[in-house]
């Protein structure tokens, strides 16, 4: 199903944003709510002491665009979850079935993770972090956050990537034990977090 939804987004492109529009109705009709306040619960667990975990406001996306033109172009051989620009961040800001944070210290945003909801109480989710700060914990932090809320609030959540992204794979299997459900062709492979091996925060 995921493999021919891939193909779907990218063969009818406009009919897939009715499909988003619907799904992002039906999933703030019926549980919007419960996955922002779990997520908010979760956020407030970090950043007492270093950087700051939040949800991204409108006035934080010209600083996102900017955050995504500073990265090095090694930072998106794999991160590919949608485009850049700014009227493509702020439709997905205001559809109440993704959900955008940021991590940021002193310099500003140096971090932004998404949870993409669907109405079958599937979620997908990524991560990204400044290439200068990367090794401070701050990926593994992300996965928790959005890990522990999607699983509260009743959710399965799964990611697609690369075999190749090893550094990526790794990282995910700190976070949870993970399980490869499908082969999704040139070296992708789509696969679920499995809650029965929770983080430990």
């Amino acid at each position: 199903m995921v493999k021919f939804l891939l193909w779907f987004k990218r063969r009818f492109g406009t009919f897939w944003k009715v499909v988003e529009t619907l799904n992002g109705v039906l999933v703030g009709f019926f549980f919007f709510r419960t996955v922002q306040s779990n997520l908010t619960k979760q956020i407030s667990k970090f950043g007492a002491d270093g950087p700051r975990y939040r949800f991204l406001r409108d006035d934080d996306l010209g600083a996102l665009v900017e955050f995504f033109e500073s990265q090095g172009t090694g930072q998106f051989d794999y991160f590919k979850p949608h485009a850049f620009d700014l009227a493509t961040l702020r439709s997905l800001l205001r559809s109440k079935s993704f959900f955008m944070m940021g991590v940021f210290d002193a310099g500003g945003l140096v971090a932004y993770s998404y949870l993409r909801c669907f109405a079958n109480k599937k979620a997908f989710t990524g991560r990204i972090v400044d290439q200068k700060c990367q090794g401070r914990g701050i990926s593994t932090r992300m996965g928790q956050i959005l890990l522990m809320a999607s699983w509260e609030s009743g959710l399965r959540v799964f990611s697609t990537i690369s075999r190749e992204n090893v550094r990526s794979l790794n990282s995910y299997r700190s976070i949870s034990e993970i399980r490869v459900l499908k082969d999704l062709g040139d070296g992708y492979v789509l696969l679920e977090y499995l809650e029965s091996a929770r983080p430990s925060k």
